[in-house]
């Protein structure tokens, strides 16, 4: 992969419409994560960045190695707790997901039958919208509880704020449902590069971020799901901070290549691949190793 200047960074956001056949110019940083640039480059700053989770605003591990194990961990406990008069046929989709291979269809379902389809959906990543939904509402317990924090990268909150007073919209794009974003950010402790969480309390960000979606919009390695994000956002049907206009600039920063591919083939978006581990992915794909040369740019805006 190649690292651009400062100079290079700022013109390559600033002049590229997002079209499927441009080549990528991407906003670049060195690994020190300083920029090169000597002199002040005029940039059109975008109307909405939207942000990619997983790896990108909270490290991968946290998804793997903390909310997914709690997840399974915890599942017959919740369930206890949630059972009404209905028993679990509301989880009938997730059972039938799980046993597709068996061909097995069971009559009535039961508390373990449940929660082993949920464990196992869990550690294949499933994204079935009703597994995201449970998994969303076992977050929330564990949330509610104090047994889970959110996790975001230190640089998070500081694009955030910028976002605020510059009047740039601030959205995210995920797998996980909309109401497991909303906890994330509600609950975030700030931690470094490596993952160490920086202190015990945990802070809200929701205020900052406009607008969250989730695979209700459709894949995110489907350039359909992009168009659809820039028509629902520039349909300001909601109360946003600020008017998007039709065609507005904007940034999908995320730290899959597929993901990012997806967006610039839908036309309507730039896509900034972000690699939090300082290139070691080996990617073909220009690269920006964290927020700094995003938050920099802005500042010349």
């Amino acid at each position: 992969m190649r690292l651009r200047s400062g100079a290079e960074l700022i013109r390559g956001a600033s002049s590229e419409k997002a079209q499927g056949s441009m080549k990528r110019k991407l906003l670049l940083g060195k690994r020190d994560d300083t920029l090169r640039a000597k002199k002040k480059v005029a940039v059109e700053k975008p109307s909405v960045i939207l942000l990619d989770i997983d790896g990108t605003t909270t490290p991968s591990s946290f998804v793997s190695n903390v909310l997914f194990p709690f997840v399974s961990e915890n599942i017959t406990t919740f369930l206890r707790t949630q059972k009404d008069g209905t028993g679990f046929e509301r989880f009938r989709e997730i059972v039938e997901a799980a046993e597709a291979d068996s061909g097995a269809e069971p009559a009535k379902l039961s508390l373990p039958m449940v929660a082993e389809c949920v464990s196992k959906l869990t550690a294949q990543r499933s994204a079935l919208p009703l597994l995201k939904t449970l998994q969303g509402e076992v977050y929330a317990w564990g949330y509610s509880t104090g047994e889970l924090k959110g996790a975001v990268f230190e640089d998070v909150e500081v694009l955030l704020k910028l976002c605020q007073g510059k009047n740039i919209l601030a959205a995210t794009y995920s797998s996980g449902s909309v109401n497991a974003q909303k906890l994330l950010f509600s609950h975030a402790q700030s931690v470094s590069s490596s993952g160490k969480a920086h202190a015990a309390e945990v802070v809200d960000l929701t205020p900052l971020i406009s607008e969250y979606f989730d695979g209700t919009v459709g894949s995110k390695i489907d350039s359909s799901s992009y168009r659809t994000i820039a028509e629902l956002l520039e349909s300001n049907a909601k109360d946003y901070p600020r008017k998007i206009d039709n065609g507005a600039k904007i940034w999908f920063i995320s730290d899959s290549e597929a993901e990012v591919d997806a967006c610039n083939a839908s036309g309507r978006m730039t896509g900034i691949l972000i690699d939090r581990n300082l290139g070691q992915s080996g990617s073909m794909h220009d690269v920006i190793g964290n927020f700094q040369p995003i938050i920099t740019a802005l500042h010349q805006a």
